[in-house]
């Protein structure tokens, strides 16, 4: 009679979908994984700056930065400050890489000029987009429970009855503040 002994390994984080999950949730892993291929999309575009013109420069843009900034992006940006500020400044330098702008200058205007998205606006959007789906009924029904109407808490006349709004829930955490669930009444 043959034995086997199983040997498990404890992992530091999972992969399920392309998305990096740790035993904490703090999503490092993620962002880290993240910032490799913003890392290696800057140098793509510093090389083919010269050689491409600007729609061009933006379909790269898109096909290897954007994909991976908005892939996820409801669960992984509410990570902290400080992986967020690696990833905004990777970002900016994709963005001076598109357009042969200095280190130094400021990236507000730059996002205007080239109508490209910031990552809290990229995350903004998305929130959007689900708060559109959930009002047309185009969430499945286990998600449906997270959002109350505002016709389901009175039935008076008001303007958020009107307009089909939903109560807006209170967050005293910064993470609490990012969530779904108090930025998608809000938008």
């Amino acid at each position: 009679m043959v034995w086997t002994v199983a040997c498990y390994v404890k992992s530091l984080y999972s992969k399920y979908l392309g998305v990096y999950i740790d035993q904490h949730l703090s999503w490092t892993d993620h962002m880290h994984n993240i910032e490799i291929k913003l890392s290696r999309s800057v140098a793509v575009l510093y090389r083919l700056r010269y050689y491409l013109r600007n729609n061009a420069l933006r379909s790269v843009y898109y096909s290897l930065t954007y994909s991976h900034l908005q892939y996820a992006i409801g669960v992984w940006s509410g990570a902290g400050k400080t992986a967020l500020k690696r990833l905004n400044v990777l970002h900016n330098k994709v963005l001076r890489a598109m357009i042969y702008s200095s280190y130094k200058s400021r990236v507000s205007p730059l996002y205007r000029n080239i109508n490209l998205l910031k990552i809290n606006d990229i995350y903004i959007l998305k929130i959007g987009k689900f708060m559109h789906n959930l009002h047309w009924g185009r969430i499945p029904v286990n998600i449906d429970h997270l959002f109350t109407s505002v016709n389901q808490a009175h039935s008076h006349a008001t303007r958020a009855v009107t307009r089909g709004g939903y109560i807006w829930q209170l967050a005293s955490t910064v993470k609490g503040k990012r969530s779904l669930k108090h930025l998608g009444p809000k938008i």
